[in-house]
């Protein structure tokens, strides 16, 4: 027979662990009745997301989208599982904030002072993450010569407002390379497999 079974299993520190699960088992086979799992415990990440304004409603923020699916990954209780969050507006951002932030998200941000600038590059070299969400506020100039190619060490790969051709719009000649496209289901990558239920769309 087969059976499913959710546990939790708390860790103190972050590592690897083992966690052995034995099942009582009336039947004469011993060798199946007991396993042993390698757990991977992870140090939970530090997300800082920043914008210009976090006074306004959350759905109509910058990072209101990206705070409620992060929010999910908390528990009842309030307690994160695998991450911790902060929401800041440009204006209340500190070093020591960029300092501590394993993920650094600029929403939108028209700019920062030169402070905080260093305190990016310095943690993003450190091994910090750092997103950016272009917008309507975004001071495009600002961001070149600041972390594009007119700063000292680019950390953006392209700067904002290049023109870029796509390949595999609807007009391409027959010599371009094919559009990439998903495979059929079914999936088994748990990112897709919510499609594998027809009913679910496609």
């Amino acid at each position: 027979g087969e059976v499913q079974v959710a546990f939790v299993v708390a860790m103190d520190q972050a590592g690897t662990h083992q966690a052995k699960v034995r099942v009582t088992d009336p039947g004469t086979i011993r060798a199946d009745d007991v396993d042993v799992l390698r757990i991977e415990a992870l140090q939970p990440l530090k997300v800082l997301l920043i914008e210009d304004d976090t006074n306004r409603p959350l759905l109509e923020s910058e990072t209101g989208f990206l705070q409620l699916a992060m929010q999910s990954s908390f528990r009842d209780d309030g307690k994160s599982i695998g991450l911790t969050m902060d929401r800041q507006a440009t204006s209340r951002v500190t070093p020591l904030m960029l300092e501590k932030a394993d993920v650094i998200v600029l929403a939108n941000v028209n700019r920062c002072n030169d402070e905080c600038v260093a305190a990016i590059r310095k943690r993003v070299n450190d091994g910090a993450s750092l997103w950016i969400f272009p917008g309507d506020r975004m001071d495009k100039e600002w961001y070149r010569t600041k972390f594009g190619s007119a700063s000292e060490k680019a950390l953006i790969p392209l700067d904002f407002g290049e023109l870029t051709q796509v390949k595999g719009q609807e007009n391409q000649d027959q010599t371009s390379e094919p559009v990439p496209r998903i495979a059929a289901a079914p999936y088994f990558d748990p990112a897709l497999s919510l499609f594998n239920n027809p009913q679910q769309g496609r």
